[in-house]
């Protein structure tokens, strides 16, 4: 369950959907079937952070800093303990869940 931004240094609170970016983490293992997560940076986390995939460390917060650029590195808290590790592919992608929904009866109400 989201509770709080995915940015381990930040705060904020997961209240509305309207609020900050949801990401889907989906996790490919050979022979088993693919896991998904959801990750929420908040609005200010999100302009400044990127998630990505680490192979040793899981997932991460990145954020640069524009006046020096150098980059800092955090790892987030997953919400299972091997939730990630042992993937052969990670995909990391927006998601919407209002879009998702629509699409979903979009296509069960084809037009013949």
């Amino acid at each position: 369950m989201l509770s709080k931004c995915a940015n381990p240094v930040c705060l904020s609170e997961f209240l509305y959907l309207r609020q900050g970016k949801l990401f889907e983490v989906e996790a490919h293992f050979f022979g088993a079937p693919s896991r998904r997560e959801y990750y929420w940076l908040c609005d200010q986390c999100a302009v400044k952070v990127a998630l990505c995939f680490d192979w040793e460390a899981g997932m991460i917060a990145v954020s640069a800093s524009r006046s020096t650029g150098h980059r800092r590195m955090s790892t987030i808290p997953q919400s299972s303990e091997k939730a990630i590790f042992g993937a052969i592919r990670v995909l990391i992608r927006p998601f919407r869940p209002l879009s998702a929904m629509r699409n979903s009866a979009d296509e069960g109400h084809g037009v013949d």
